[in-house]
This record gives C-alpha cells, structure tokens and sequence, in this order.
C-alpha cells in the first residue's frame, strides 16, 4: 500500500462524484429514506481504499489532462531546508495532513462542548416528558431527554447515541409541542447527528475540497427532509399544515452545530411537504441501488487514470527511421514503408 499522487487525485474524483450525485438525489424520496451514517461511512471507506491502493490495472485508458502538466512539474520540484532538500509533494502531504487533523480535532471538542452545555441545562417540565413518553420508544424512553432554556431560539437535537432535546423557554401549545418533539426524536432515531459529526469530520479532513463543504450542506438538507416525512406520513392534511406554520415560527433561529428544527432551506421543505405527498419507498431496495452505484464508480476509478497531457516533439522522418531499423519482416511491409517514406529516403535505404 503507497499513497501518491494519481491515487489521491483518483481518491479525490471518486469523492467529488458520489458528492454530486447526492446533491441531485438530495430530494428524493427513496434517497432520502435510505441515506444515513451507513452512507457516510461508505464514502469513507471507499476514500480510504481508493486513496491506499494506488495500483493500475493493464487495461485501464489514459486520458490526457493539460492541466496536469504543470502541477506534475510542481510536484517533482524540491524546497532546499539546510543541507537536504524535500520534494513539494511531501510538504503538501504534510499541509493536508496537519491541518486536517487539528480541524478534525477542532469538531470533536465542537461537539463534546456543545453536547456537555446542553446536558448541564434544567430538565423540561412534566408536561414536556408526558409528551416525550407518548412519542419515543420504550427502548429509547432513557436514552433521550428535554431540556429547555431562555438563550435557545429553536428547539435541535444534540447527542449521538445518549439524545437531549434542547426547547426554547417558552409558553408551549400541546400540538405545537408534539410536532417539535416528533421532529427532534425522528433525528434521534436515525442517529442523525452522529451523520452530522461524519459529515463535519470529512469536510475538516478535506479542507481544501469545495465538495466536502457541498456534502456537509446536503447532509444537512436530507436529514431534515428525512425528518420532517417521519411527522407528517399517514397524517390528516390539517395536521400537515399545522406542522409547516410551526415550522414558519421558528424560522430564521438556528444553531451553530447542531441542524435546528427550522434550519436548511425552509421555504423548499414547506414546499415539498404541501406540494408533494410522501409515498411509500422500499428502504432496502433504495440502500442496495446505493452501494452498487458506489462500487460501480469504485470501479469506474481504477478503469480511467488522467495523465499528464504529452505531445512528442520528433519529425516523421525518424519515426519512419526507426521502424526501418526494426527490419520488415514481410515484403508486404516493405512495399508499404517504400509508399508513405519521403523522396530522399526512398533511394537506396530500402
């Protein structure tokens, strides 16, 4: 296993394309019931393995990239430090390497602090765990809990595998409440801010990739998508509307780390939720589509490598030279060397 630079570019191009098909598969149904942190973590091991296999298979096609031809020339330069010398490419690696790993550092004390403050606020009053009770799970009855506070301006979810519910310090209508609760414990079932901490890792990881800041936003999108067509399946359409004027009211508060109940693009989730009614998707079938199209592409990488592009500068005289060189082995072959060679070589040589 060697990591070098065609392998992390091939590592890169594999990423960037499985991101760009999630964000025009963002808003779709069978899509969204399907994706989660299995997704992520797909995407991960996939980077990872694209990026530590860096062999070529014989019948893989070269495609020329002029682009490439200077970042080739870059990349085998060197930095004189004292008496030796070290190759560009190793003090980009190093770059890459470093400031990934502090800003990947960075999301996890983001979130341990984030998860610590919401732990240490007051409990929700009786009224709020009655409405939780009737909501969560038996088996997840102890695993999630509300708090509320006056400095919150939209109820979110924080806690990956231990939740809290985190609510505005507010005078709560019972419905209104419900709905709020439905939402967040939706999050909670599907795990989906361990999604988020996945999707906040690789967007730190590859800092320098634009992709990996499209990913955390679509991340973002579906979960609450996800969400919000966990609340409004199988309900009356006055429920329905009820669930978007809430959402209307909490609009424009939102958290820094954790997806807020009116966060990411609210107008687009009203909208679907009125205009278009959630239908039934088989979750197994969608998932399987997913990862066969992942291999696919996994594949597809080791299949097209992009080279440096190449033009040869040698006159045709002496390619002609050099297969004369080579002996013809058969009169035919002769015959037609003697046809296409130019008039001064005609004579003599042949």
């Amino acid at each position: 296993m060697r990591v070098s630079f065609y392998s992390v570019l091939m590592s890169v191009v594999w990423c960037d394309l499985l991101i760009l098909l999630i964000y025009f598969l963002r808003r779709r149904l069978w899509f969204v019931r399907a994706f989660g942190s299995h997704s992520l973590i797909v995407l991960y091991v996939g980077c990872a393995l694209r990026l530590l296999l860096g062999f070529e298979l014989e019948a893989a096609v070269e495609i020329p990239v002029r682009f490439f031809n200077p970042v080739a020339t870059l990349l085998m330069k060197t930095v004189p430090l004292g008496p030796r010398s070290i190759p560009i490419k190793t003090v980009l690696l190093s770059v890459w390497l470093l400031v990934g790993l502090a800003a990947m550092a960075q999301v996890f004390r983001k979130h341990r602090r984030f998860w610590k403050a919401a732990r240490s606020l007051p409990e929700a009053g009786e009224e709020v765990k009655r409405c939780l009770s009737q909501i969560v799970d038996s088996r997840d009855s102890e695993k999630l809990r509300a708090v509320v506070s006056s400095q919150i301006g939209s109820p979110f979810l924080t806690g990956c595998f231990q939740g809290t519910v985190c609510l505005p310090d507010r005078n709560w209508k019972k419905r209104e409440l419900l709905c709020v609760l439905q939402h967040e414990a939706a999050h909670f079932k599907h795990h989906d801010e361990f999604t988020y901490l996945l999707a906040d890792l690789f967007c730190a990881f590859f800092w320098w990739n634009p992709c990996a800041y499209l990913l955390r936003r679509c991340v973002k999108e579906i979960l609450e998508y996800r969400a919000d067509e966990e609340v409004v399946r199988g309900r009356k359409p006055s429920d329905v509307r009820y669930y978007c004027m809430t959402l209307i009211e909490f609009a424009g508060t939102e958290t820094s780390i954790a997806p807020s109940f009116a966060a990411s693009k609210l107008e687009c989730r009203v909208a679907r939720i009125m205009d278009k009614p959630f239908a039934k998707a088989g979750k197994v079938l969608s998932g399987a589509t997913l990862l066969l199209t992942a291999a696919v592409l996994f594949l597809v990488s080791y299949c097209i490598i992009f080279q440096s592009y190449f033009v040869a500068d040698v006159e045709p005289c002496f390619i002609l030279e050099d297969r004369i060189s080579a002996k013809p082995q058969s009169e035919c072959e002769l015959v037609k060397l003697r046809e296409i060679l130019p008039a001064e070589y005609s004579g003599g040589k042949l």
